[in-house]
């Protein structure tokens, strides 16, 4: 080469005689810069998505085809957090996610996405310390080459776009204003 520094993978095999004496050495070198500059962008790349995933505010996470919790963000583990007492963990079920799985509108979402169509742009709202909340929800099937093999969720607080300010719950007034 030019003399420029490159990384090898280099395999050492002894040979014997008949004897079973080692008599040399075989060494097979492989220059394997160019995959260690592949695996450094593709560590990069993880790095920039786990970035942009845990930087908004939004709940993110997918579900796979036996409705198991696959992945998800910051905001749903402070949200998991806060409705189960117990951090979540990879593979738990859908069924300790929600109640009435198969019957409630995450159930049926869930079930779209995973058959392969998109749900996007369901409001819900939640009451939360005598405050309601909307999130705006969306369900997209996560492909690999020609199937489903999960369910990507986003949800969206949407609260302050719904809620005009005379709507807006004023505490100590004794109730919701809506």
């Amino acid at each position: 080469k030019d003399g420029t520094p490159f990384e090898v993978n280099i395999s050492i095999y002894p040979v014997t005689n008949t004897d079973g004496w080692f008599t040399h050495w075989i060494s097979i070198q492989r220059d394997i810069t160019e995959q260690r500059q592949k695996d450094a962008k593709l560590k990069e790349n993880e790095a920039n998505l786990k970035a942009l995933i845990n930087n908004t505010q939004d709940i993110i996470f997918s579900i796979g085809k036996e409705k198991e919790l696959l992945t998800f963000n910051e905001s749903f583990w402070e949200a998991w957090i806060e409705v189960h007492e117990r951090e979540p963990e990879r593979g738990d079920t859908f069924q300790t996610l929600w109640i009435d799985v198969e019957e409630d509108f995450w159930g049926q979402s869930v079930k779209k996405a995973l058959e392969g169509e998109s749900v996007l742009d369901q409001d819900i709202y939640v009451e939360k310390n005598e405050t309601l909340i909307f999130y705006r929800c969306s369900f997209n099937p996560i492909h690999h080459e020609e199937d489903v093999i999960g369910c990507s969720v986003f949800i969206n607080d949407e609260t302050d776009k719904k809620l005009t300010p005379s709507r807006r719950y004023v505490q100590g007034r004794g109730g919701l204003y809506v």
